[in-house]
């Protein structure tokens, strides 16, 4: 697994549905230190599924 999901809980997760959206994120930059998006970002809503990568 080299994302937040294997490609099984992926296929599961979507099986049954017409339509389903993903993000595949190219490349990423880890900060030195956590933020909390919510203070960042006042508007923000998580989604409704996700996964923290470390």
């Amino acid at each position: 697994m080299d994302a937040g999901i294997d490609k099984e809980r992926y296929l599961k997760y979507f099986n049954g549905k017409s339509t389903g959206f993903a993000i595949k994120i190219k490349s990423a930059n880890k900060y030195k230190e956590a933020i909390c998006p919510y203070l960042q970002y006042p508007n923000f809503v998580a989604p409704q599924s996700f996964m923290y990568i470390g």
